[in-house]
């Protein structure tokens, strides 16, 4: 069962819901080991999304932009037919 701290429930039920999805797939891409990005455009912190445990991603990110540039500086990206 996924739970949110007590400060989540600030939020309307639609950004809850929206919520509650993305760290659903937040703590499926953990569990597989994979690193996990999760897009707040609020650029709230950790603390204030309330998330713990397993529903903590690897990194948090404001904007696409934000993750594009996550993906170059920690990963080593190839094209797709360099593999």
């Amino acid at each position: 069962m996924i739970q949110l701290s007590e400060d989540s429930t600030r939020l309307s039920s639609l950004a809850l819901f929206e919520m509650m999805i993305d760290v659903v797939q937040v703590v499926c891409g953990n569990r597989a080991g994979a690193a996990t990005i999760l897009l707040d455009e609020e650029g709230r912190s950790l603390e204030e999304i309330g998330l713990l445990g397993e529903q903590v991603p690897t990194f948090v990110a404001r904007s696409l932009h934000d993750v594009a540039v996550l993906l170059k500086e920690k990963f080593e990206l190839r094209p797709k037919n360099d593999v």
